[in-house]
C-alpha cells in the first residue's frame, strides 16, 4: 500500500504523500514545458548532463552515480543486482524494499530498533541491510553515531547497506546528516549506496527521477547493467537538473515544514492523537481509542474512511512492519491546508 492513490477514490485534498507544500518550483516547471520542444528524440542514455551537475555538486566521481526512473526502480535494480538470500530491514520502514526483495526470493529479518542492528547484522550476516534516514513513517532522523556503527557492522559482515535519504533535505540538516561525506573516495571493499530523489523536495512524484551514489564503481556498474535502457526521460532529466540550481528553494521550504510540522503536531495533540515526533515533512500519529480495539470514536468505522468520507486522504500505516490498524501518516502542507485538516479531524468528535 502506498499513499497517492486518487485515482479510486473521491479525494480534494491529498495529505497521504509527503511532497513540498510549496509545489513545483517555477523554474523547473519551465525546464518540462521547454524539454517538450525535445520529446521527439530518444533521451540521453547515459544522463550525462544531469551526473556532470550531481558529480558536482557532491564532489565524487561520474561512476560512483546511477539515475533512476524513480528511487523505486533503483531499490528493485539494486536487488537484482545483488541477488540477495537474506536481509535487514528496520521495522516499521518503506515497503517498496520488502515489495523489491520479494522479486528475489530474499529472506527478510525485521529489527525494531536501531540500536539492536549492530548485533542483528553481526549475527545474521545478511546480504543486504537497508535503512532510511530520515525514517518513514516516523520521520526520525537516525544519528551519525548509530549509522557509523551500522556501516561498521556492514563491512565486518560483507553486507550492502543501502541508505535511502530522499527526505533528508526537506529536514534541513542534511549537512549533519547524510551519509554523502562518506563515500565520495572510492570503496570497492565495503559497498555502500545512498539513494535520494527529486520527488519529494520538488514535488513532482509523476515525473519519476531519482539517483543513487556508490561507494563502489563496480557495483554502481551492475546495478546500472539491471536498469532497462533510455530509462529517464527528456522530461525528467531537464527537470532534475532545474532541481539542482535551486539550493535556496530547498532551504525555504525546510524552514516552512519546521514551523508547520509544530503546528500540525500540537494540533494533533490537542485533538487526542499520539504523536511521534519527527524531523521530516510528515508525521506518523496513532488514534489511541482505535488501536485498543474497541470503542473507538465512529464505532467500527476507522478515522481512514471517516475522512475518506470528507475528501481528504490520510495514509493508512497498518501495513507497515510493526504498526497496526490506528496508525496514520500525514503531509506537512501549508498553514491554511493544515488548519482545513485539524479542523475536519475535531468536526469528527
Amino acid at each position: 500500500m502506498h499513499g497517492g492513490d486518487v485515482y479510486r477514490k473521491k479525494i480534494n485534498m491529498d495529505y497521504s504523500v509527503n511532497i513540498n507544500p510549496y509545489g513545483i518550483p517555477k523554474s523547473v516547471m519551465e525546464a518540462m514545458q521547454e524539454a517538450l520542444n525535445n520529446v521527439q528524440r530518444y533521451p540521453d542514455i547515459r544522463c550525462e548532463e544531469l551526473i556532470n551537475m550531481l558529480t558536482e555538486k557532491f564532489s565524487c566521481e561520474n561512476g560512483q552515480i546511477v539515475c533512476g526512473n524513480g528511487a523505486s526502480e533503483l531499490i528493485m535494480a539494486v536487488c537484482h543486482a545483488i541477488r540477495p538470500k537474506r536481509a535487514v530491514l528496520y521495522a516499521p520502514g518503506f515497503s517498496g524494499y520488502r515489495y523489491a526483495l520479494k522479486t528475489v526470493d530474499c529472506g527478510i529479518i525485521n529489527c525494531y530498533d536501531y540500536r539492536q542492528m549492530e548485533e542483528t547484522i553481526a549475527g545474521e550476516k545478511p546480504d543486504i541491510v537497508f535503512i532510511t534516514n530520515p525514517n518513514n513513517p516516523t520521520g526520525q532522523l537516525i544519528s551519525p553515531d548509530t549509522v557509523k556503527k551500522i556501516k561498521k557492522a556492514c563491512a565486518a559482515a560483507g553486507s550492502t547497506l543501502l541508505i535511502d535519504e530522499c527526505f533528508i533535505e526537506l529536514t534541513g540538516r542534511p549537512d549533519e546528516y547524510s551519509s554523502v561525506q562518506d563515500i565520495k573516495q572510492q570503496d570497492e571493499e565495503n559497498n555502500v549506496i545512498i539513494l535520494r530523489a527529486f520527488t519529494k523536495s520538488f514535488a513532482i512524484p509523476g515525473v519519476r527521477i531519482g539517483y543513487a551514489l556508490f561507494s563502489s564503481k563496480a557495483l554502481a556498474e551492475k546495478v546500472r547493467s539491471n536498469i532497462p535502457e533510455w530509462n529517464v526521460s527528456v522530461i525528467a532529466q531537464s527537470a532534475a537538473k532545474a532541481c539542482l540550481n535551486e539550493t535556496e528553494f530547498v532551504k525555504r521550504s525546510a524552514k516552512l515544514i519546521a514551523k508547520e510540522r509544530k503546528f500540525l503536531s500540537d494540533g494533533l495533540i490537542k485533538n487526542k492523537y499520539n504523536v511521534f515526533s519527527s524531523d521530516a515533512n510528515f508525521i506518523l500519529f496513532e488514534d489511541v481509542s482505535e488501536t485498543a480495539g474497541k470503542g473507538f470514536t465512529g464505532g467500527d468505522r476507522r478515522l481512514y474512511d471517516r475522512m475518506i468520507d470528507k475528501g481528504i486522504l490520510i495514509r493508512d500505516c497498518s501495513d507497515y512492519e510493526g504498526l497496526v490498524p490506528g496508525y496514520y501518516r500525514i503531509a506537512v502542507k501549508t498553514h491554511e491546508e493544515n488548519i482545513t485538516l485539524l479542523n475536519q479531524l475535531l468536526s469528527l468528535e
